[in-house]
């Protein structure tokens, strides 16, 4: 493995990006994951607690008291900012893992301010950029060379992805891959229909971030499922079916808040914010799908599924006009199925 020695002359080969906020029942596995890559490079993750109210600080902090040199002043260093604290060290037994985190003192995400400034030196520094949330973590110690190795023998790909587990974390399920896919290269059309990727698999080319089409895909929204799309529109995308990351299914998810008609509208925003006509049209019958299986509530007037149709009319009123039709046609076999149960 090579030696990271004054890394803070040199650059990084990846920057990996962790947000968290009250997740101190997660976030060691996160940061396990991150220490136990396995690279002939350096890498550094960022992790960035947006204060929070639980102990999530106290682990990252007794995490890194435990596992990484602090005592090593050549390169480790804490900070005190108007903003929080910055720690920044090397890990005790894997050279080329380094961390830098960053403990806020006010909630950015409830003030609406970015967390921007605290990524943009590391984003400089890398080649790079891997994704994962605080709640989530890898499972693969190979991950990161992986990844660097295929960008490095493909010029012509500008993001990488593999698949995860699902776990059900308030629920007795047993975990299940998160998706179904062969490993190959994703067309837009092919990722939106997808849909369901995991964002802590994502490791893409740091000039995807300012890329036109991102650009583009920010005027409907943020997340990270727009680094997919984007680099699908720019370059092309890779994805392997191996299952190297766990993504938890949690209460505390922040998209358990968004209703089903504002999910609806960030997709087919995105979709038409493509201008591609396949994304678009795959997207066009998964919204028919989605506004269908509403069509019960709506004939109810239920106040989602009013919302629902409402976002699908505003794309393309077709829409709205095949879910109806199909609802119309299922309606006896939904009546005989009915008929049954009564006499069961």
């Amino acid at each position: 493995m090579e030696n990271a020695d004054n890394i803070q002359d040199s650059d990084f080969m990846v920057h990996t990006r962790c947000m968290t906020y009250n997740q101190e029942n997660y976030i060691e596995d996160a940061m396990t994951g991150f220490s136990m890559q396995q690279t002939n490079f350096p890498y550094v993750a960022v992790i960035i607690d947006d204060a929070s109210t639980d102990h999530n600080a106290d682990v990252i902090r007794n995490y890194m008291r435990q596992n990484f040199n602090m005592e090593d002043k050549s390169v480790a260093y804490m900070e005190q900012h108007d903003y929080g604290d910055l720690w920044f060290a090397r890990h005790r037994t894997n050279p080329n893992c380094y961390f830098a985190t960053y403990f806020l003192k006010e909630n950015h995400y409830q003030s609406k301010k970015s967390k921007v400034p605290y990524i943009i030196e590391w984003h400089k520094r890398a080649k790079y950029i891997a994704l994962c949330e605080g709640d989530d973590f890898w499972i693969e110690r190979n991950k990161l060379q992986r990844q660097v190795d295929f960008f490095e023998t493909h010029p012509e790909c500008d993001l990488v992805f593999h698949n995860a587990l699902m776990r059900f974390q308030d629920q007795d399920r047993p975990d299940r891959i998160m998706r179904e896919f062969e490993t190959g290269f994703f067309t837009t059309a092919q990722i939106f229909e997808k849909w369901q990727l995991p964002a802590a698999s994502i490791m893409y080319r740091k000039e995807l971030a300012d890329c036109d089409e991102m650009k583009q895909l920010l005027k409907v929204c943020t997340g990270g499922f727009l680094y997919f799309i984007a680099a699908s529109m720019r370059n092309k995308v890779y994805g392997i079916s191996e299952c190297w990351s766990v993504y938890r299914k949690n209460k505390g998810g922040v998209s358990n808040a968004f209703s089903p008609g504002f999910c609806l509208k960030l997709d087919m925003g995105l979709a038409y914010a493509t201008e591609d006509k396949s994304a678009i049209a795959t997207m066009d019958e998964i919204a028919v799908n989605r506004v269908y299986n509403y069509m019960p509530a709506y004939q109810k007037k239920d106040p989602k599924a009013l919302e629902m149709v409402e976002v699908a009319n505003s794309f393309n009123k077709n829409i709205f006009q095949k879910a109806r039709r199909r609802y119309l046609l299922s309606l006896p076999s939904r009546a005989w199925g009915h008929f049954k149960k009564l006499f069961r």
